[in-house]
């Protein structure tokens, strides 16, 4: 719709000082509408799980990835009594390099633009390799 937009989460299980997160992220929030980005992308916003007065740093940086393992471990919930089912983290892919995933585990804030196209464009002639091919075989 053309808006600018911002998601922004914590690599937490339970908020340190979640009122600071929240000013924090507004505050990014309001410096991307003074800075707007290209129509089509949003700014994804990873936070560690900082409290007020900590050191912030802060980061540009390209999604990591994850691979997750469909297991989970049972752990207390908020209620006292209550067992939720948390899934457990696999294997990070991109463990190597400047990544958000990497980054925000040390303790970074991280910013990624984000766009809803995802055509791996690098990999374009690829896809028409194999288009033409199906094209050739299948008339």
């Amino acid at each position: 719709q053309g808006k600018q937009a911002l998601a922004a989460s914590c690599y937490c299980r339970q908020f340190n000082d979640v009122d600071f997160l929240a000013e924090y992220a507004a505050a990014v929030a309001e410096t991307l509408l003074e800075n707007p980005l290209p129509k089509g992308t949003f700014l994804n916003l990873n936070m560690p799980n900082l409290r007020r007065g900590e050191e912030v740093v802060v980061d540009a940086a390209p999604m990591g990835w994850f691979i997750y393992r469909e297991e989970y471990d049972l752990v207390p919930g908020e209620v006292p009594g209550e067992l939720v089912f948390m899934p457990k983290y696999g294997e990070v892919i991109m463990e190597e390099g400047h990544n958000d995933a990497r980054l925000v585990r040390a303790g970074r804030v991280t910013l990624t633009p984000v766009s809803w196209d995802a055509t791996r464009f690098t990999a374009f002639h690829t896809a028409q390799e194999i288009a033409d091919k199906m094209k050739d075989s299948w008339n």
